[in-house]
């Protein structure tokens, strides 16, 4: 996902499942994605020797851009606009301590989703031109 300065959402991927494809292509309603039965499959896991790279347009990031790639630890247990709250603004070390407590909290409460938990934040910063 990348997030703007003002908190737009400018990308955000398909996520790597036969859930996440049924979802995108509309045979899956995105309601489902939490209870169908498949929704552990993934197929496509960064580090694995057989991992394959997908390649589309460039998206050249402007000045204050947030860059996210995380786990469905997170997605599956806060909403995409929570997310999109907490990254476009403020420290991203800040936001990582944020979305990580909410998500651990998420997953404990009945109806949670426990899982892996892993995020990355990248932030392209403001250079001058000289």
């Amino acid at each position: 996902m990348v997030v703007g300065q003002r908190g737009l959402k400018k990308f955000q991927s398909v996520p790597h499942s036969p859930v996440g494809y049924g979802i995108e292509s509309g045979y899956l309603d995105a309601e489902v994605s939490h209870t169908h039965d498949d929704r552990h499959w993934v197929s496509n896991i960064v580090g694995h020797k057989e991992m394959r790279i997908e390649v589309g347009a460039p998206i050249e990031l402007a000045p204050y851009d947030t860059l996210m790639i995380c786990s469905d630890g997170l997605t599956d247990n806060l909403p995409i606009d929570i997310i999109e709250s907490f990254i476009h603004k403020g420290p991203i070390e800040e936001a990582l301590k944020q979305l990580t407590g909410l998500a651990i909290t998420a997953m404990l409460k009945e109806g949670g989703h426990p899982d892996d938990l892993t995020m990355m934040l990248y932030r392209r910063a403001y250079r001058k031109s000289v």
